[in-house]
């Protein structure tokens, strides 16, 4: 008795060293598809062009060739008797198709032009030749990405793991991977050594990647056997809640995760600017909140299984600290203006002030939003059993929420709705699926847990919904153009005149924008028409005022708001037209705040 005690022992470290070196290679994994992702967005703008229905295209190409490479590799994950030698081969073959992309992309570069682009095809066809073309040359390589975390699944995976908490930490640090294939190329290898050789960088550690799986695949050999005729003794739980609701809530989170990330891009660009660094600080930072939270949910359900009810209390939390910096609204404003005097350290004191930012808006909510994803497997099944098609599935459900986010988020709410409409029905769609998923579970068990603390949360979440929100004064700032005076935060009087300044701008122009059928300004984001570097131009209660200083001004304030004092522009309530002339060179008016 005493040596099967030792030998279990024995087994089970040797089942922890083995699952720690599968984390490290799906880390290098994840790392090495960001890389392939940043690189190939990179290209495919030069050749289809910058606009969001070519940056769409490829992003849905990406994403759905993960999705369909997880359902159809999972299946056939769960069949051998080898999953790791089966990962191996998968990255391998995941780096020649990357490598050989260069080649495709000069194909497709020809082709395309050839054929004469958007302005010969017209959008439509111009955007389904696109898709065909983006398909052929990463649609290989991500279709083979998609069989990589099922087979890591099946590799580590044992009957004893009720709530496949071995899956949840190696997802958590495939994705902690991603957020350094986001920022190494972003701050660094793009700069200094090119997209191409960044790009082959990037294969060679995919192939490093493959060999040391292919070594652990045969050394390790004996000990997975062990492993497995010790596991085995332990029984497999059925599935905690229905295919429909699992896959359903896949999809639902993946929808709103990616939704918000069109929101979280739109609404940080006033404060970090419009730069390729600020964006890929925000998909860092996402992708960051992610992998933690894969990690934390291993320890989170390290003795017990999860159940539905606990995916609804993931969906509350969520919502809740989505909320959270929708109600402090311009105060983010104002400590990002606050942050401001980092810049003066250079490019590193800048980095350090976004980081605080971005953390503070995009990083508590990713986090529940990683601890979902491995919830939403284990609701499927336990231990080794059908883990594959289980990953496949549920990450194919959720990829195609992600593609439907992005898709519905970019060309219709969006432009529709504004973005902080759109935030805040993603609170609400979170809110109502964990409503749904509690309902479910008191039909299924005939009884629910005491969710007093749950409910708080979830009226917590709709009240704060109910606050003033993001206003001008950080969806119109200039605090990212570095046009903000960080002096008008100093004083608690000029604090308030400069917001109640910049959201003067935004009332007004939303009340001409109703009462005008044609509209005066091309979007939500400054500029707007009319907006010139040179002239002065006067409006119907103060809409755009001295040209220069209208992203931080707003124009001519009324009603005790300010004066315009250096762009000296009268302003005609009653004529509701715009009319330009030159600015005269006068020295700073000291009696308004709203002129840098």
């Amino acid at each position: 008795m005493e040596e099967v005690v030792i030998e279990g022992v024995a087994t089970a470290r040797s089942a922890r060293m083995r699952s720690g070196l599968i984390a490290v290679l799906l880390f290098g994994s994840g790392m090495c598809a960001l890389i392939y992702e940043t690189v190939w967005l990179r290209e495919f703008r030069l050749i289809f062009g910058g606009s969001t229905a070519a940056s769409a295209a490829v992003l849905a190409i990406f994403m759905g060739g993960l999705g369909v490479g997880g359902i159809v590799l999972g299946k056939r994950i769960d069949k051998k008797e080898r999953p790791l030698r089966f990962y191996a081969y998968l990255e391998f073959l995941i780096a020649i198709a990357a490598a050989a992309s260069p080649i495709l992309l000069a194909l497709v570069r020809a082709a395309y032009l050839w054929l004469g682009g958007s302005a010969t095809l017209g959008s439509g066809l111009a955007t389904f030749l696109r898709l065909v073309l983006s398909a052929c040359v990463i649609g290989p390589a991500t279709f083979l990405m998609g069989g990589t975390l099922p087979a890591a699944a099946r590799a580590i995976e044992t009957n004893l793991d009720m709530a496949r908490g071995r899956l949840a930490f190696v997802y958590g640090t495939n994705t902690l991977g991603a957020v350094t294939g986001v920022l190494l190329p972003t701050f660094f290898l793009l700069e200094k050594i090119g997209n191409k050789n960044t790009l082959w960088l990037g294969c060679l550690a995919n192939g490093l990647v493959a060999s040391g799986a292919f070594l652990l695949s045969r050394f390790g050999r004996h000990t997975a056997k062990q492993a497995a005729t010790y596991h085995q003794k332990s029984g497999v739980g059925n599935q905690e809640a229905p295919l429909w609701l699992a896959l359903g809530a896949a999809a639902t989170t993946g929808f709103v995760f990616l939704l918000m990330e069109l929101v979280w891009y739109r609404m940080m660009t006033p404060l970090l600017g419009g730069t390729t660094f600020s964006f890929g600080l925000i998909l860092a930072t996402a992708l960051l909140g992610v992998g933690l939270g894969g990690c934390a949910y291993s320890r989170l359900y390290r003795n017990r299984r999860p159940t539905i009810r606990d995916f609804g209390l993931t969906c509350v939390l969520e919502a809740f600290l989505l909320a959270v910096p929708f109600a402090v609204g311009d105060r983010v404003a104002v400590y990002a203006l606050l942050l401001r005097p980092f810049g003066a350290l250079g490019f590193c004191g800048d980095i350090f002030a976004w980081t605080q930012l971005t953390a503070f808006v995009v990083l508590p909510a990713s986090i529940i939003a990683g601890i979902q994803f491995p919830l939403v497997i284990a609701l499927l099944g336990t231990g080794r059993d059908k883990v594959g098609t289980h990953t496949g599935v549920a990450y194919a459900f959720n990829t195609s929420g992600a593609i439907a986010g992005s898709l519905a988020g970019g060309f219709g709410l969006l432009p529709a709705l504004s973005a902080t409409g759109v935030w805040k029905i993603s609170v609400i769609a979170l809110v109502i699926l964990a409503i749904a998923s509690w309902i479910i579970s008191y039909r299924r068990n005939g009884r629910v847990a005491s969710l007093s603390a749950a409910n708080l949360i979830t009226v917590a979440a709709l009240l704060m919904l109910l606050a003033r929100g993001p206003t001008a004064a950080w969806r119109q700032s200039a605090i990212g153009a570095g046009r903000a005076d960080e002096q008008f935060v100093a004083d608690q009087h000029k604090k308030e005149e400069w917001l109640r300044g910049l959201r003067h701008v935004l009332d007004q122009w939303q009340i001409r924008r109703q009462r005008n059928n044609r509209r005066l300004y091309a979007s939500d984001d400054w500029p707007p028409r009319g907006y010139s570097s040179t002239k002065a131009s006067s409006c119907s209660g103060g809409g755009i005022g001295h040209g220069k200083y209208s992203r931080l001004a707003g124009g001519c304030p009324v009603n005790g708001a300010g004066r315009c004092g250096r762009a000296r522009a009268s302003c005609d309530k009653g004529r509701g037209s715009l009319r330009t002339r030159e600015p005269q060179r006068t020295k700073k008016s000291q009696s308004s705040p709203y002129i840098w």
